[in-house]
């Protein structure tokens, strides 16, 4: 993985934990990342041949609501608070993802403008996968991470009705 830079202008990080090599990478998205689980380590290497390494400071945001993006982040060090805006400028925390974790797949997914807002809680690196650039990871790369990522957005989403079922009732 080539490091992306920083980005925005922003300087470089200072007293952050050593980068994670190649190596690292791999070991940290194989045990921690059900979005790779369904991958052998060679196509978990060939998505990180097409993923991006970016590192934010604590409270910087790596996207906002309502901005257009086609990426999903696996976050491998770090915290990011995911947050939606509400009337009067307030803000509410919606979910935190840590190391294995992702987040940004509607945008991924192409479903329009991003819909939070996500913000560093401390120095964070992040892998960036762009949807046009997971086609060069091959296709039955591809279609076995879309087919494991459709799985989770199911779980996600019968977690996310179970909520609703027990604010309904109280």
């Amino acid at each position: 993985i080539t490091p992306a830079g920083q980005p925005n202008g922003m300087p470089p990080l200072r007293n952050q934990p050593k980068p994670l090599t190649d190596a690292e990478a791999l070991e940290c998205l194989r045990n921690s990342c059900d979005f790779f689980k369904v991958l052998s380590d060679r196509e978990i290497v060939s998505v990180l041949r097409v993923a991006k390494r970016r590192s934010y400071q604590a409270g910087q945001a790596i996207f906002h609501q309502g901005q257009d993006g086609r990426e999903i982040y696996v976050v491998v060090q770090g915290e990011v608070e995911i947050a939606i805006a509400l009337k009067g400028g307030r803000e509410k925390a919606l979910a935190r993802a840590s190391d294995g974790d992702y987040f940004g797949e509607m945008g991924f997914l192409g479903f329009g403008p991003r819909t939070a807002t996500t913000r560093c809680t401390e120095p964070t690196t992040v892998l960036v996968i762009h949807d046009l650039l997971l086609r060069r990871a091959g296709t039955a790369t591809s279609v076995k991470l879309l087919k494991n990522f459709c799985w989770i957005l199911m779980e996600r989403l019968k977690s996310a009705n179970t909520q609703i079922q027990s604010l309904c009732s109280s």
